[in-house]
């Protein structure tokens, strides 16, 4: 797996940063995971996650955008995007 990512990193980030630039529910999502991750990495005092989330590039460059949401409304945001790119299979 570690192989597979060094041999394709670069695409992987180029692939992903057109994704994040594309899509801005998405986007959306991402940063709001990060902002909630980031909370979630000091409640722990786990300063290598907390260290490794600022320093990203993604959170960097959109957490301005996207501040961190109340938790009803990031799981609202979150069951939205859901429901819209991945719907539940219909009932039988």
């Amino acid at each position: 797996m570690l192989e597979f990512r060094e041999q394709w990193k670069n695409e992987i980030i180029s692939a992903a940063t057109q994704l994040l630039d594309a899509d801005e529910p998405f986007r959306e999502v991402i940063v709001s995971s990060l902002w909630v991750a980031l909370a979630v990495a000091r409640s722990r005092d786990h300063r290598a996650d907390f260290e490794r989330i600022l320093s990203s590039s993604v959170f960097r460059q959109y957490s301005g955008t996207y501040l961190m949401l109340p938790h009803g409304e990031y799981s609202a945001l979150v069951e939205g995007w859901s429901r819209k790119y991945s719907p539940l299979p219909p009932e039988k």
